[in-house]
């Protein structure tokens, strides 16, 4: 009997992913996902549970995605994109400079709708698993 194709895991399917975006669209800096238990805003009176952040650690970027908050490959996929938008849109020209929160602004949205374009509708979530 044929063993049944098995799709990868949420985690190691948000790796494939990521390699697929590093791949198409390098950003400025090396990118790695982590995935925590929980990701809580301290500083929101209410202790508001989100799905991930993304920030710099010295000379690279880290995508924490909340395992939480994370549960679909939907909403895997989509956050991860989302997230490496804004990797792709640092532009820090020193190490020392830092953003207390990374921006929506318009380069974040054009690379966003581009990546987000791709991988939905133009075989994007075919091809990435290959990665």
């Amino acid at each position: 009997m044929a063993k049944m194709w098995k799709p990868p895991g949420l985690h190691q399917r948000s790796y494939q992913i990521l390699r697929y975006l590093q791949n198409k669209w390098p950003a400025p800096y090396p990118v790695q996902i982590r995935w925590v238990k929980d990701l809580v805003d301290d500083e929101d009176p209410e202790d508001r549970h989100y799905h991930a952040e993304c920030y710099r650690d010295g000379l690279k970027i880290i995508i924490k995605l909340s395992k939480r908050r994370v549960r679909t490959y939907a909403e895997m996929s989509e956050t991860v994109i989302h997230e490496y938008a804004h990797a792709r849109d640092i532009k820090l020209k020193r190490l020392e400079d830092k953003l207390d929160r990374f921006a929506h602004g318009p380069e974040w949205g054009l690379y966003f709708a581009e990546m987000y374009s791709d991988f939905n509708d133009d075989l994007g979530w075919e091809v990435s698993r290959t990665y």
